[in-house]
């Protein structure tokens, strides 16, 4: 299913070419510029299967990306949702070396079988509701959990995307409380960064606009916040759990507030106004810098082929 939020170059015609090829293909088109957080809770209520992606247009995912997260949902249960090990590439697929590539303190590493099939390494790892939660909370790696592959009728069990830059993270608190996920320890999945990402954006105005077009100004920074920790709260609330996993939560919470490191660096920007992302200005500044030796050639990228003409990077999106 593709949602085109009201796109302004040439995505319906290539959306409609490949509709027409292929009837599996289903395509519809805003008119208007709804905000990418509607736009993510759009396509998800469109589509029917009991597996569910959100695949942003700039994204790469190997050919057996799907095929090898389906067989680790299948072979284990008490797993919600499953990515892979995750790599950073640039505009033109060239492989970006940053850190913070490893997924969120929910995920657990999983191990293969002798039939080459995924399963969990220890069944008893983060079984509890308020590890994952804390993890997820307390962790400062980046929010690539949200673009693996999740079981429909969690999601349907939660509060999706708010129209709040860097909700991410509170999706991902909300699944963490659901169950587990899983981490396919392959490569098979190439987050781009590039200055047109919206995680390059480096204004409230910038995010604003990404997250809430139709809103008449920006938010204030310390708002913005303030609705990231209301949505952990609200998670915590409504979430499946006990009284004792609720209040390990909370505690969990309270730890999050108590990072005094961390309110170095997040009360400049409140005073500021300034925006609340924006690391991957740094990673691209980090990558023009000489990096690959003498020969000023980068290394090579196992036995995929990144990059490709603008047909191929869509065909393969598509199928």
């Amino acid at each position: 299913m593709i949602s085109d939020n009201a796109s302004t170059d040439g995505t319906d015609d290539i959306c409609r070419h490949y509709v027409a090829r292929d009837s599996r293909i289903r395509y519809e088109r805003q008119e208007r510029n709804y905000g990418a957080p509607w736009n993510y809770n759009r396509v998800f209520k469109l589509s029917q299967g009991a597996y569910f992606k959100w695949a942003a247009h700039d994204d790469l995912c190997t050919p057996n990306f799907l095929a090898t997260c389906v067989n680790v949902l299948d072979l284990n249960p008490s797993v919600i949702w499953c990515q892979t090990r995750v790599g950073v590439i640039d505009s033109h697929g060239i492989p970006v070396r940053t850190q913070g590539c490893d997924l969120s303190g929910a995920a657990e590493v999983l191990t293969a079988r002798e039939d080459s099939k995924f399963v969990l390494a220890d069944s008893k790892a983060m079984r509890f509701a308020h590890q994952r939660f804390r993890n997820v909370l307390l962790g400062n790696n980046a929010c690539f959990d949200v673009y693996g592959l999740i079981r429909r009728e969690a999601l349907q069990r939660i509060s999706l995307w708010k129209p709040y830059f860097g909700w991410e993270k509170v999706l991902m608190s909300a699944l963490a409380l659901q169950g587990k996920c899983a981490e396919v320890p392959d490569e098979l999945f190439f987050f781009r960064v590039h200055e047109d990402a919206c995680s390059a954006s480096g204004t409230l105005e910038e995010e604003t606009a990404w997250s809430n077009p139709n809103k008449s100004s920006a938010t204030f920074n310390f708002v913005v916040r303030f609705q990231l920790l209301v949505g952990h709260i609200r998670n915590v609330l409504e979430a499946p759990i006990g009284y004792w996993e609720r209040a390990n939560c909370f505690w969990g919470i309270m730890s999050y507030l108590l990072q005094f490191q961390k309110w170095l660096s997040v009360i400049p920007q409140i005073v500021k106004n300034t925006g609340i992302g924006g690391s991957t200005r740094e990673t691209l500044r980090k990558h023009a810098e000489p990096q690959f030796g003498s020969s000023g050639n980068p290394p090579a990228f196992e036995d995929i082929t990144i990059v490709a003409n603008d047909l191929e990077r869509q065909e393969s999106r598509l199928r």
